[in-house]
């Protein structure tokens, strides 16, 4: 496995990483070891992505907590963080072999100062401009940004929440009208079986085999 310093430092390649544990009682943190094992031989040299594995309550544990910290929606071990090093997010999808697999490969570099080649007409001339400013001025603007960020995400979210309501609603306005057609239904067939049975005697509660 490629050292924790690889992973604070990794030439600006996107992010594939597993927070692991080395206690024996995550059995399933075990039973994935291998898989990481290989899949980070796999992609040792490639200049896209950095895979690794961390052990959060061994040689690793300082960096998983700043990793908890700044990522506050991953939920137990092991979990898998993946994307832009500036902005990691949490992989909620298949983690056998070949998805993570699959994962990796599409994961590309991102546009930063020390990737250059990955970035726009727009982007160079962004990171240009930056670069003749002050630390001060660079605060500033992380702030705006970052405000910017949580506002647009609270609406978002906020947009998402109405029209799950809104879809809710649509679902049980069905589901009455779905209840009284299937009460209808019923009657319908009840009265059949009532009338089949006042005139032949027989009980047809059940369908005949």
């Amino acid at each position: 496995l490629e050292v924790v310093d690889d992973f604070q430092s990794n030439d600006g390649r996107a992010i594939l990483v597993q927070l692991s544990l080395v206690n024996e009682n995550c059995e399933m943190c075990i039973e994935t070891k291998k898989k990481w094992d290989t899949l980070v031989q796999e992609f040792h040299k490639n200049k896209e992505v950095f895979v690794s594995r961390l052990e959060c309550d061994a040689r690793d544990e300082a960096l998983c907590m700043r990793i908890y910290e700044d990522i506050p929606t991953i939920f137990g071990y092991p979990s898998v963080i993946y994307g832009s090093p500036y902005a990691l997010g949490v992989w909620y999808g298949n983690r056998d072999l070949n998805s993570l697999r699959n994962l990796a490969s599409r994961l590309r570099a991102p546009c930063s100062p020390i990737r250059p080649d990955r970035c726009n007409r727009k982007q160079l001339h962004q990171i240009e401009s930056m670069n003749a400013l002050s630390v001060d001025d660079l605060d500033e603007i992380i702030v705006t940004a970052t405000k910017k960020y949580e506002n647009d995400y609270a609406e978002i979210l906020r947009a998402i929440q109405n029209k799950r309501e809104q879809i809710l609603q649509r679902l049980e306005a069905y589901q009455l009208i779905a209840d009284q057609d299937t009460q209808k239904l019923q009657q319908e067939l009840n009265l059949a079986r009532a009338v089949a049975k006042s005139v032949s005697g027989a009980s047809y509660l059940f369908p005949s085999q």
